[in-house]
């Protein structure tokens, strides 16, 4: 299972960030491991947190 590291500076966080590939997995794994609907994702790519649509029905919001 894909995981985040421990520990990320800022600038660490930002590029991760900025590729939804390293964190969308992590983001499905939460989703279903919460046992939220996640058939099809949605990545916003605005603001300053990793956001993304499950389904059209709800937002699943990471912070660092």
């Amino acid at each position: 299972m894909p995981s985040f590291p421990q520990t990320m500076d800022r600038q660490e966080f930002r590029a991760r960030r900025s590729d939804p590939e390293i964190w969308l997995p992590i983001a499905a794994d939460i989703a279903k491991g919460l046992s939220l609907p996640c058939q099809s994702t949605e990545v916003f790519s605005t603001g300053t947190n990793l956001v993304v649509g499950l389904d059209d029905t709800l937002v699943l919001k990471i912070y660092p």
